[in-house]
């Protein structure tokens, strides 16, 4: 984690998830107006009946852009759920598996766009879109009999926080570019096809059917609630089905700590809703990040155990992650996860309840180098009783109503925003002196001054910043031989 210094922190909160109590009835359904194909070497296609993306197929690299009208009527609601429904149906390989990120695109573009226009290539993150994802999606096409969710070419992802914050800022609406993000699972079970595609919007123009891509839209439910971060991945590993994938529609992961099977879930967060509006993650810090995972076991009263916490080291997601991937042992303490647990919290047979961890120190590592970010795994480490069944704590998909909105796993979530010491300048300003700075609005400075390696010492100079450039002034002039320095207070 990078080292900062600040002298001065503002705690503020930021809407960046939707928390439902249950799937509304009345659902709003908007198609987008615009959808792209971008590969590396074939032509930009806006006019296909399918869009797809993946790494490797015919032979290159492509990406997927979408666009929704944001002054379309269905967006004037409060919209309190907003799910971006992805369905792979366009006569997709049978092994046409794995997952993508979903970002915010930050220059404008239309179905005439080329690769031209993208300085000659792909959208680049920090150029094009966003560094950050908003979150995550995926499919698992696997073949019968390897397990998973049945029908696994549908992926129902979160875009409540981008698609209010276009509603706010609608001239900043550019749509996402869905990007892959390559097979992570080496050992996948199956030929592994990276190709991923579904209908575009030219298909079936000015209707929507169940095989379209969509937005699913309501203003019923619980209005979103600040500070919280559903899971970009969350899924379960199985010893006892090694080859397993879980996707969509799971209610739960599991854990089993009966020595007839032993079951891990993994976790994963992305921040990328926490900027939209471009902010600058080297200029935040998480001041707490507690992770809350409710849960519901089908064992017995005695039935109780311990559920370790630890940090993932090796890149998974849930679209393909199953136990084989990390080899015939499963994760390996020190080599996939680090063998020091974050937190360890005890668990009851037959109860609903939840635990919780602070992960503020690893959340701010994550928020400091994405690279690092490969999420949670727990495992349970000891158990007592009679365990015929397993526990199964909540996962993400929760929020299309399975269990209710307050079992949804999350972060809570405070954010400091860091105010760096600014860098000044002596200037002349006719017949005075100036020591000039760049401010930030609302924030009070002093002006302090030292000689040597003496401490520094309040001149008595204060100010309140405007955002603009700002000046102390002293009719004498500021001595050459004084260190001067501003700083937030």
């Amino acid at each position: 984690m990078k080292q900062k210094t600040p002298f001065y922190k503002i705690l503020f909160s930021a809407t960046v998830a939707a928390w439902v109590t249950m799937q509304p009835a009345s659902a709003v359904q908007v198609e987008q107006i615009e959808d792209l194909n971008l590969h590396t070497f074939q032509p930009a296609d806006g006019s296909s009946s399918v869009w797809k993306l993946g790494i490797g197929f015919d032979s290159g690299d492509g990406v997927a852009l979408f666009k929704w009208d944001i002054n379309d009527s269905a967006f004037s609601s409060v919209l309190n759920t907003v799910f971006f429904t992805v369905i792979e149906n366009a006569n997709p390989p049978a092994n046409g598996d794995g997952s993508f990120s979903i970002y915010q695109m930050i220059v404008d573009w239309d179905e005439s766009s080329t690769t031209t226009d993208f300085r000659g290539g792909l959208p680049q993150p920090g150029v094009h879109y966003r560094a950050l994802p908003v979150t995550t999606g995926g499919f698992n096409k696997e073949t019968a009999g390897l397990g998973g969710t049945p029908g696994g070419s549908r992926d129902d992802i979160d875009l409540n926080a981008l698609v209010n914050w276009w509603k706010a800022n609608p001239s900043q609406n550019f749509g996402i570019a869905m990007v892959p993000r390559g097979q992570l699972n080496a050992n996948y079970p199956v030929t592994f096809d990276a190709e991923k595609k579904g209908q575009s919007r030219e298909v079936f123009p000015g209707s929507i059917d169940s095989n379209d891509q969509r937005l699913d839209m309501a203003s019923s439910g619980v209005k979103p609630t600040a500070t919280k971060i559903e899971p970009s991945d969350d899924t379960a590993i199985s010893q006892g089905v090694p080859d397993n994938m879980q996707r969509r529609n799971f209610s739960s992961t599991s854990l089993f700590p009966n020595a007839g099977g032993t079951d891990h879930s993994l976790y994963r967060f992305e921040f990328g809703v926490l900027f939209l509006d471009g902010g600058n993650p080297a200029d935040f810090d998480f001041s707490s990040a507690t992770f809350n995972l409710p849960f519901r076991t089908t064992g017995n009263i005695g039935d109780d155990g311990t559920i370790d916490i630890h940090e993932m080291l090796t890149p998974w997601d849930e679209a393909t992650v199953s136990w084989n991937q990390f080899g015939a042992g499963g994760p390996q303490a020190g080599v996939d996860y680090d063998a020091t647990p974050i937190a360890s919290v005890a668990f009851v047979g037959g109860t609903t309840s939840s635990l919780s961890a602070d992960l503020t120190s690893l959340a701010n590592t994550w928020l400091d180098d994405p690279t690092d970010n490969n999420g949670i795994i727990l495992i349970v480490t000891s158990s007592v009783g009679n365990w015929s069944n397993n526990m199964a704590p909540a996962s993400s998909e929760t929020n299309l109503g399975w269990f209710n909105g307050a079992e949804d796993p999350h972060l809570d979530i405070e954010i400091a925003v860091i105010i760096d010491t600014p860098d000044i300048t002596i200037v002349a300003v006719g017949d005075e002196s100036a020591i000039e700075f760049q401010s930030q609005a609302s924030i009070n400075y002093r002006l302090e001054s030292r000689t040597g390696a003496n401490p520094f010492a309040d001149t008595g100079g204060r100010l309140t910043g405007d955002g603009n450039i700002m000046k102390f002034f002293d009719p004498n002039g500021f001595d050459a031989g004084n260190e001067y320095r501003v700083i937030a207070q």
